[in-house]
């Protein structure tokens, strides 16, 4: 005959179904919250990432006391022109001073589209930004990173001088 302990420590099916509802509770809380936490890291991050890529380009240029060029690239050699930098971009050493990598110009560095449908549009920097050997920014400018939330935006200011400032909780169009 078998025998049933009632003091084996397991749970009755009362105790697990209060317990999965009480969970389950606490995910649907949760969950808006979530959804928030991973937009709010993502625009972080593409700010960073676009913050880097023109920091480096300011410091190549610097370095190399050469004029370098960032611009916006759908292929990641060529740059596709417009103000539209949500399709990713290129920076590359501008020897010719054009800003169109032309070959035998060297690409240094290039950064993909941002993900999540965010966008990137620039104001005053439209086609391409340059730095001159002495860091200084040509065109200055901004650009402004956005995704579907309309007060949750960042824009990244470039001065004349090559300087680069950063302004959270813009309101994206």
């Amino acid at each position: 005959m078998l025998s049933v302990d009632r003091n084996s420590g397991g749970f009755t099916i009362i105790e697990l179904m209060v317990t999965i509802t009480v969970l389950g509770v606490l995910v649907a809380l949760a969950g808006p919250g979530m959804g928030d936490m991973i937009k709010n890291n993502r625009l972080a991050a593409q700010t960073n990432d676009l913050m880097s890529t023109l920091t480096y380009a300011r410091a190549e240029a610097m370095r190399r006391g050469a004029r370098m060029t960032v611009c916006p690239s759908d292929n990641g050699a060529d740059c596709t022109g417009g103000s539209d930098w949500s399709v990713g971009l290129i920076v590359f050493v501008d020897s010719n001073r054009d800003s169109i990598a032309s070959p035998g110009e060297e690409l240094v560095r290039t950064a993909d589209a941002p993900a999540g449908n965010n966008t990137i549009t620039a104001t005053g920097v439209l086609a391409s930004l340059q730095f001159r050997g002495s860091g200084v920014a040509n065109p200055p400018g901004s650009f402004k990173i956005c995704d579907d939330r309309p007060d949750k935006g960042r824009t990244i200011s470039v001065a004349s001088s090559g300087s680069l400032s950063l302004t959270k909780n813009v309101t994206c169009p």
